[in-house]
């Protein structure tokens, strides 16, 4: 399979032919895609393909399958989470102690984060 090719050039079922890293290791990306497989995890949600994409954004292979997604960054411990919808295959981001400050409709959108002090 072509791996030059741009990402958005890429199909779904594309993405989820691409090989999987393993559950054991650890992968580091430039960055990734969220791909919905449609099958369900035993929780009730949607599983989800996550792509690691190379240092020109290319997709790489399968780093995960899971139903949820915590996010974690230098400065956020909190638990940012994302997980799928069933019926709509629609992405939630989540958190028990976080917030989303959603700035103007534009072409790129700002989503602040931001939360409890006792997040820090």
């Amino acid at each position: 399979m072509e791996t030059m090719k741009d990402i958005t050039k890429w199909t779904r079922k594309e993405l989820l032919a691409l090989p999987f890293k393993g559950d054991f290791k650890v992968g580091r990306y430039r960055g990734v895609a969220i791909v919905p497989t449609y099958a369900l995890h035993d929780s009730g949600w949607r599983l989800m393909a996550i792509v690691g994409l190379d240092e020109q954004y290319n997709p790489v292979e399968i780093a995960a399958y899971c139903d949820d997604i915590q996010w974690r960054t230098p400065k956020n411990d909190c638990g940012l989470h994302c997980d799928m919808i069933p019926k709509t295959n629609i992405v939630r981001f989540h958190s028990s102690n976080l917030f989303f400050e959603i700035g103007l409709s534009c072409s790129t959108t700002d989503i602040k984060v931001y939360g409890d002090t006792y997040c820090y």
